[in-house]
């Protein structure tokens, strides 16, 4: 599948129909980019996202963005947001705005879904690239639900951005992820 100008075409699919070879071929994308135990899942936080936008020619897979629809916390105000995880852009593809067509896809659909913010974490030398597509750090305190059920503060590597998609303005007070980190 192709975009216009060659560039190849980018896709929305929901978590339940991606098959085998989807999901082979993402973890295989996952797995190069950032670590061998995406082959086992792509999963390794027990978070499942809601849909993956992909790029794919053949079977090999170029690019992936998952997104994980929830409502968290901030402070006292419960928050419905696009949660932007796994995002992956083959080492040969990197450069050519790949993933800004990736990420303006899965944000289009998530706020097609009704989320007006958008949620993820980076380490700190993709923070300016990110930057770069209107996203913003959020300083304060994030937590998670860990396996058994308490409440841990997430990576101290992880850097919280948000991007928000409409007029209001992301909400004050520490984020409660309100399940696992994805």
């Amino acid at each position: 599948m192709q975009a216009e100008g060659g560039a190849p075409a980018v896709e929305t699919v929901d978590e339940g129909r991606i098959g085998p070879e989807l999901d082979l071929g993402i973890r295989r994308l996952l797995a190069d980019c950032f670590a061998p135990g995406f082959m086992q899942t792509r999963h390794p936080l027990r978070a499942v996202s809601a849909f993956s936008v992909v790029s794919r020619q053949g079977d090999e897979v170029l690019g992936n963005v998952s997104v994980f629809l929830r409502t968290i916390r901030c402070g006292p105000t419960g928050v419905d947001v696009a949660g932007i995880g796994n995002v992956a852009v083959a080492r040969a593809r990197r450069g050519s705005g790949l993933c800004e067509a990736l990420m303006q896809a899965a944000l289009a659909e998530a706020q097609r879904r009704g989320r007006q913010f958008g949620l993820l974490f980076c380490v700190p030398r993709l923070e300016r690239f990110y930057a770069s597509m209107g996203w913003r750090r959020r300083a304060g305190r994030v937590f998670m639900t860990v396996a058994d059920g308490q409440t841990a503060p997430i990576p101290d590597k992880d850097i919280a951005m948000v991007l928000e998609m409409g007029a209001a303005a992301f909400p004050d007070g520490e984020i409660h992820l309100q399940g696992p980190h994805w």
